[in-house]
């Protein structure tokens, strides 16, 4: 069953969640993503990835999916990510309960080059059937777009 959202609702659902930052100011190096009316993307200047995944996490989120996604730890010497098995897992796995569809994001912002770990995953997943995709914050378009659909609504 597809139920039809609009852009304003899909905007007012998106400015309700908190994780979403709004702001004027777009990171200097990145040319501003296109995004529906009301919903500003911001990419910090810091952690311009981390802020570009945390939208597209609080986008998934706002659409129903089911989030997993891995973050990096500060130790006293370097940053680590504690995984168990073969590096180069990619930033988003999503899942929709309800239309039982899945997609995988690696999310970049300067590059769409996948460094050859994550090319392995990229490429394995893919032979599995499943939804691949490396994004950048000038596809913001997209991403709401596709994960829409993948969510079992429309925009108007």
């Amino acid at each position: 069953m597809t139920q039809e959202w609009t852009e304003e609702l899909l905007a007012e659902k998106l400015a309700e969640n908190k994780d979403l930052s709004i702001a004027s100011e777009s990171f200097p190096s990145v040319p501003r993503p296109q995004e529906p009316e009301g919903v500003k993307v911001v990419i910090h200047r810091k952690q311009p990835e981390r802020a570009f995944q945390d939208q597209v996490i609080a986008l998934a989120q706002t659409l129903g999916f089911k989030v997993h996604a891995e973050r990096h730890a500060r130790t006293k010497t370097s940053w680590r990510t504690p995984v168990q098995g073969d590096p180069g897992w990619l930033d988003l796995f999503l899942a929709h309960p309800l239309t039982e569809n899945i997609i995988v994001l690696e999310l970049k912002v300067k590059s769409y080059r996948l460094p050859p770990h994550q090319k392995a995953w990229h490429d394995t997943l893919r032979a599995c059937g499943l939804t691949v995709f490396v994004k950048r914050p000038q596809d913001w378009d997209w991403i709401v777009e596709t994960l829409t659909k993948l969510a079992g609504r429309e925009l108007k």
